[in-house]
């Protein structure tokens, strides 16, 4: 899978965002600037050391596998690439105290690979930490975790009924955004000034993350109901909940 994802380290008091790219590799180029870009420490230089080199020799042997581009990818001029055992390594490399804190985010995530309940408890943790330090009040959070509930049961409803594109996803959604948002989630990102890959959903008021995670489960009961089958029978579930919502909120609003 060549979807790029993304862990989170607290270093030095600070929390930063680390690349996770083609399914399970770590970019090293994160690793180098998370620790302070420090001088004749970069990841290139780092992977063609000889220590490097039979360190991942070890690997490839350890873990049966013979394509060393399935642990280590060092391009000059591209970002460096490795297996998480190499990536520990290179952050012990870069700095003592910046290795305990990449070794102790990958052993939480091995602990919670053979505990999913684990992974989603932490997970959950991470995300009102992170909210709590952007100054979210608790109200917000308690609506932003239960819309979290509401888009992966929608999201699972979608795969489960056929649509599969992301193309396909992204449609289904802002057919949801359209009438509560005013639209795609690209517009709103324009609107609001934010990032293109930004969460849209973090920069939501607290009745704008209510009325999605109820146009979401209505259009989950729909899709589920009626055995809607694809893309477009799935997109025209979800704008008529979007719509549906979006009314209800009119009336509401104009009837207070």
């Amino acid at each position: 899978m060549k979807q790029q994802k993304q862990i989170q380290i607290n270093y030095q008091g600070k929390d930063f965002l680390l690349d996770i790219v083609e399914g399970n590799l770590v970019n090293l180029n994160s690793l180098y600037e998370i620790a302070g870009s420090p001088i004749n420490k970069d990841p290139y230089q780092w992977s063609k050391s000889p220590i490097t080199q039979q360190l991942a020799k070890s690997l490839l042997a350890t873990l049966n596998v013979k394509n060393r581009n399935s642990i280590l990818k060092a391009k000059k001029g591209a970002p460096v690439k490795s297996h998480w055992q190499l990536a520990v390594a290179y952050a012990k490399y870069l700095a003592p105290e910046f290795h305990l804190a990449v070794n102790q985010v990958f052993k939480e995530r091995l602990e919670e690979s053979i505990d999913p309940e684990l992974g989603i408890t932490r997970s959950r943790q991470r995300a009102m930490v992170t909210w709590e330090r952007q100054g979210k009040p608790e109200n917000w959070i308690e609506q932003r975790l239960k819309g979290i509930f509401h888009r992966n049961v929608y999201t699972a409803t979608l795969k489960k009924h056929g649509v599969e594109s992301p193309r396909d996803y992204a449609n289904c959604t802002n057919s949801i955004y359209k009438p509560l948002l005013g639209g795609t989630a690209r517009d709103v990102r324009q609107k609001l000034n934010l990032p293109e890959k930004a969460n849209v959903r973090d920069h939501l008021a607290g009745v704008e993350l209510a009325a999605l995670g109820l146009a979401e489960a209505l259009a989950t009961e729909h899709i589920e109901s009626k055995d809607c089958r694809g893309g477009a029978q799935c997109e025209y579930a979800s704008n008529h909940a979007g719509l549906s919502v979006k009314k209800a909120l009119d009336h509401a609003r104009l009837n207070r």
